[in-house]
């Protein structure tokens, strides 16, 4: 089940790592502040998109919510909460608006009356098949896979670049430091690749996790040569675009992932 807060879809966003503004009005100062408005100074009633606390005080309100729904909130990440009834437990994860959650159908309606009875129209899925974040999720007994088919073809849009079976070579590592940093405009455009690679790499395509590592390492003096490193990264996934994450359980303390 996932729900999102104030109805927007962010899938629509390749990097969707801000909260939004709808959220914002959700949430009520702690302390009075005040803004100047020439002539006027103004007392803001509540938070304002932009603020630096914005994602302090929605996550105060929030867990305040849940906890109010007889969930606990993990000691190792704040963002994740549990509740067990009898032998059933249920867990949500709570990321800027959206809260995927591992519930039967009675709490997944439970929780969308009272989400809804707090912050309006709120989008709701419900199924074994989810988008999260650039992530198609298929949750089934055998294992979960997570699909970034997409967001692999958005990274790739209007890139020509030649198909490669493997993300790196053994030179990959290799630095000439003669070779000239890139122009700043071409090496902007480096930095955001390899971003997005970035995260790609960490959810769902460990396989290029370590040439994008070394990448990261280039951002700030790319070469030409780092650039062919590059680009070979895209051509392996061009050809891999078909190629997911898969999760099985394997006991009580065992899991076992594969691409």
């Amino acid at each position: 089940m996932r729900l999102i807060a104030d109805g927007r879809d962010q899938d629509a966003e390749l990097f969707p790592n801000k909260s939004s503004p709808t959220v914002a009005i959700h949430s009520v100062w702690s302390t009075d502040v005040y803004m100047k408005l020439d002539p006027k100074i103004t007392k803001m009633a509540k938070e304002l998109y932009g603020c630096i606390q914005a994602g302090a005080l929605w996550y105060a309100l929030v867990r305040s919510v849940i906890e109010g729904m007889n969930y606990t909130v993990s000691e190792t990440d704040k963002c994740v909460f549990m509740k067990q009834v009898g032998e059933r437990v249920y867990l949500l994860l709570l990321y800027v608006d959206d809260i995927p959650a591992e519930v039967d159908a009675e709490e997944a309606a439970r929780l969308k009356v009272k989400l809804e009875e707090l912050f309006g129209v709120i989008q709701f899925e419900e199924g074994d098949k989810l988008s999260f974040l650039g992530m198609d999720v298929t949750i089934k007994n055998s294992g979960t896979t997570i699909d970034m088919g997409f967001y692999v073809d958005q990274v790739l849009e209007g890139e020509e670049v030649e198909v490669f079976e493997s993300p790196e070579t053994k030179n990959m590592f290799i630095v000439d430091s003669i070779l000239k940093v890139l122009l700043e405009e071409v090496r902007k455009v480096f930095h955001s690749k390899t971003a997005k690679l970035l995260y790609l790499a960490k959810r769902a395509r460990p396989d290029i996790l370590t040439a994008v590592t070394f990448l990261c390492t280039r951002v700030q003096a790319a070469t030409e040569e780092d650039r062919s490193k590059l680009y070979r990264v895209l051509g392996y996934l061009k050809g891999t675009r078909e190629h997911t994450l898969v999760l099985h359980a394997l006991g009580e303390n065992r899991m076992m992932a594969y691409v």
